[in-house]
């Protein structure tokens, strides 16, 4: 009787290490494109011109200080991750310096980002802080020039006037919480805050989605994959619409602490409209996603602004 007994406590334990061992993955990359040249009718770059990003996150048992704070989580992750963006005139369609023309600076901005992400029944919650270099050490100017001259076989672009070195720190945050959901549609919530010397703004944004669905503390969509069963698939449409309050943006204005402005004040846009529209799907370790991003001028002067973002991602 307890051979029999020690056999079934030891089958159940290996069931038991296995379901929790397949049921979801640990750990995940994600490598990240941003780009104009998405938007077949964009005949320039300008303004967000292009981004590149990897990143590493994986779940964690660990509780640190904010974890402490959030006794009814339902998960933890964390996230490391390494990116470059640059910020371009229209400069292809006009090569007047006319201001009414020439629209923003040159500016590249080159960080790493560690977050940390808390997973709640509807919700989830993230705070991040972002480490960089804005200016010419960030390489942006001379990774486009690579790409023009190797790749694309475009004219070199002249980066000499960009927007000057200075180092970069940001606090970021993210909240979300569903709203409503039927099975194949959802709608949420999210808030997006950013504060520091490179970006310092809000972002309220409501969403949409529609297909084969995972909650959004459980979705690749809201990066939050590795919290996903393994063998639930997701395929869907999604849609937002958000209003970006700007108090402060390094990559137009320059260095906070000096007056150095590239543009007058009375010129910028601190407050600025945006969408984006796009398709995800996920299955056991891929993932991979495509938006469209559309968003109102950063002057007032200037048209609006639309680039394609394409990331892939890889569980294990």
């Amino acid at each position: 009787m307890i051979k029999y007994s020690l056999l079934t406590l030891a089958f159940l334990i290996h069931i038991a290490i296995f379901a929790q061992d397949t049921k979801t993955y640990k750990h995940e990359i994600e490598i990240v494109t941003d780009n104009d040249f998405f938007v077949i009718y964009n005949t320039s770059d300008r303004n967000y011109t292009y981004g590149i990003s990897g990143r590493y996150r994986w779940k964690t048992n660990t509780t640190n200080y904010l974890g402490a704070l959030f006794k009814n989580k339902q998960g933890h992750s964390l996230m490391a991750g390494i990116n470059i963006e640059a910020y371009t005139p229209n400069y292809l369609d006009d090569g007047t310096k006319d201001d009414e023309i020439i629209e923003r600076p040159y500016a590249g901005w080159s960080y790493a980002e560690f977050q940390t992400n808390y997973i709640f029944i509807k919700a989830y919650f993230r705070f991040g802080l972002e480490i960089g270099i804005l200016g010419q050490t960030s390489q942006a100017g001379a990774l486009q020039n690579y790409f023009h001259e190797h790749i694309s076989k475009d004219e070199p672009v002249d980066w000499s006037d960009q927007i000057p070195n200075q180092f970069g720190l940001n606090f970021t945050g993210t909240y979300a919480h569903d709203i409503y959901s039927i099975g194949f549609m959802d709608t949420y919530a999210s808030i997006d805050a950013s504060l520091g010397n490179i970006h310092t703004y809000i972002w309220p944004k409501l969403n949409f989605r529609i297909g084969k669905l995972n909650s959004i503390n459980a979705s690749v969509g809201s990066k939050n994959g590795l919290f996903s069963d393994n063998e639930h698939a997701e395929w869907f449409f999604d849609y937002g619409v958000g209003y970006k309050v700007s108090f402060y943006n390094a990559t137009i204005q320059g260095n906070i602490f000096n007056t150095n402005l590239a543009k007058p004040e009375t010129q910028i846009n601190h407050y600025i409209f945006t969408s984006h529209a796009g398709v995800q799907y996920s299955y056991k370790r891929f993932a991979a996603t495509f938006s469209m991003q559309f968003n109102t001028g950063e002057f007032d002067r200037t048209k609006n602004h639309s680039f394609g973002s394409l990331k892939v991602l890889y569980r294990f």
